[in-house]
C-alpha cells in the first residue's frame, strides 16, 4: 500500500500536494541563515513548508528526548509563524559520514572536535598515503561515525515531536553511504570475493562474497541502532538512491537494499525518498522505478536534470573528473520543471496519484546557470501548474446511457 504522510489528504495553497523547499544548497551556497532562508521560501508565496537541512540545525539540543521535544517545538512554532509546516528532515550528511568509508571528504561535513582531530593528527606527523590521500587516522574514523551516529539519533527524536505537533509523519531523508563499495563499482580490475590463499591449510582466508552485499553488511551494521530507534519512534528514514550510495540511482540496486531492509526486520521504517533526477541520465525510468517500490517511498524530491543529448559528450557520462556545469558533461542538474529538465515532472504526479500515494512535493534546487533561491521559486510554480487533482472516475462515463 503507498506511504500517506497524512491521515487525511492534505491540499497545498496553490496545488494538489503540499509543495515543500529543501533549505539545503541555498543556504550553503547563498551564505543564508536557516531562519533567514525559511523566510525567503515563506515570503515568496510559492511553498506550503520546508524540509530542512538537519546538518544546520543544533543538533546537541537533541541529544535527550526532553531537549529534543522542547527544540521541535520552537522549530514547529517558528515555522507555523511564517504559514509553513515542517515536512521532513534531511540527513544526508551524517548518514553518509556513519556508513561511507570515512576519509577527510566525509569528515568536512562534521567540523567541531571530528575536524580538529584530524587537524592535531596532521599536526603530529599522521601523512595519509600517496595512493589514498584522503585517508583519515582510525581514531578520527571512530570519532566521526559515533558522532554521525549521535546525530541521526537525534534527527530521529526531532521527527518524531514535529510529527507529533503536526498530526502528520514527518520522514527523515538521507545517504547511507556505500561503506567503500563505491569504489568498486567498474569490476576492473576483477573483484576478489575473498582475501588471501587456500592453497595451503595454515594460510587465513577472509571471505569477501559479493562485494555490494558485504558492504550492505557494514552498513546494516552500523545504521541497526539508529533504526531500531526510529522504529520505537514511529519515524521513517528514506535513503534517496544515489550515485555513490549503496543503492546507485538505479533500480538493481534499490531493490538489493530493500530486500535486505525487510529481512532486517525494517520493511516499514526504512524506505525511500524518491528523487528523479539521479535516474533519469542513467537511463533508469522514473514511472518503472515508482510502480516497483510505491510501498516504500515515504517522501518526494523534485529535482531536474538536462540531459545533452544533441551533441557529443567530451566528458562522458560519467563527467570525467568535471565540475558541475562544465559544458562538456552530458548531464547537470537544472531547476525542475524547465525547457530543460528531463524528469517530466506530470507522469511522476500522474503515477504517484495512480498508485495512491499522498504527501508533500519537495523542491530541491540545483542548478548552475541561474540564482538558486529564484529558480527553486520557479520550479514550486510550475510544479504547482501540473499538479493537478486526480481524476474521480473515466471520462468516457458520460456517454453511457442512465
Amino acid at each position: 500500500m503507498a506511504f500517506r504522510q497524512t491521515r487525511i489528504h492534505s491540499h497545498g495553497k496553490n496545488s494538489f500536494h503540499p509543495i515543500g523547499a529543501f533549505t539545503g544548497q541555498p543556504i550553503a551556497c547563498f551564505d543564508r541563515s536557516l531562519r533567514a532562508t525559511i523566510e525567503f521560501f515563506a515570503d515568496s508565496g510559492a511553498f506550503d513548508g520546508v524540509e530542512i537541512s538537519s546538518w544546520d540545525l543544533s543538533l546537541d539540543r537533541a541529544y535527550s528526548d526532553d531537549g529534543a521535544r522542547r527544540y521541535a517545538q520552537e522549530i514547529f512554532e517558528s515555522c507555523r509563524d511564517l504559514s509553513l509546516q515542517v515536512f521532513s528532515l534531511a540527513a544526508h550528511l551524517q548518514g553518509q559520514c556513519l556508513g561511507d568509508r570515512c576519509t577527510a571528504r566525509t569528515i568536512a561535513f562534521q567540523g567541531g572536535e571530528v575536524q580538529k582531530a584530524y587537524q592535531t593528527a596532521l599536526n603530529q606527523g599522521f601523512r595519509p598515503p600517496d595512493d589514498d590521500p584522503f585517508k583519515v587516522p582510525p581514531t578520527v574514523a571512530d570519532m566521526s561515525r559515533e558522532k554521525a551516529a549521535m546525530d541521526l539519533v537525534a534527527v530521529g527524536r526531532l521527527a518524531q515531536y514535529l510529527g507529533d505537533f503536526q498530526d502528520r509523519s514527518v520522514p527523515v531523508s538521507g545517504f547511507v553511504g556505500s561503506a567503500g563499495a563505491w569504489d568498486d563499482i567498474f569490476p576492473f580490475p576483477p573483484i576478489p570475493t575473498k582475501l588471501g590463499s587456500s592453497d595451503d591449510p595454515k594460510n587465513v582466508v577472509i571471505e569477501i562474497g559479493n562485494r555490494a552485499d558485504y558492504a550492505l553488511n557494514v552498513i546494516f551494521e552500523r545504521f541497526r541502532p539508529v533504526w531500531e530507534d526510529y522504529r520505537s519512534r514511529g519515524v521513517r528514514f528514506g535513503l534517496e538512491s544515489h550515485p555513490g550510495e549503496i543503492a546507485a540511482g538505479d533500480i538493481v540496486s534499490t531493490k538489493r537494499f530493500l530486500d535486505r531492509a525487510k529481512r532486517e526486520g525494517f520493511a516499514d521504517t526504512v524506505g525511500l525518498n524518491f528523487d528523479a533526477s539521479h535516474l533519469v541520465w542513467q537511463h533508469v525510468d522514473p514511472i518503472t522505478f515508482i510502480e516497483m517500490f510505491i510501498d516504500s517511498i515515504w517522501s518526494v524530491h523534485h529535482k531536474g536534470v538536462q540531459v545533452r543529448s544533441n551533441r557529443p559528450a567530451n566528458a562522458g557520462v560519467l563527467g570525467g573528473w568535471t565540475d558541475f556545469g562544465d559544458q562538456s558533461r552530458r548531464w547537470d542538474f537544472v531547476y525542475a520543471g524547465s525547457e530543460r529538465d528531463a524528469t517530466k515532472p506530470e507522469e511522476i504526479i500522474a503515477t504517484l496519484n495512480r498508485l495512491g500515494w499522498d504527501g508533500a512535493i519537495t523542491i530541491e534546487g540545483e542548478d548552475t546557470n541561474f540564482d538558486l533561491p529564484a529558480a527553486m521559486v520557479q520550479a514550486a510554480k510550475r510544479l504547482a501548474e501540473v499538479d493537478l487533482p486526480p481524476a474521480k472516475g473515466l471520462f468516457d462515463a458520460a456517454f453511457t446511457a442512465k
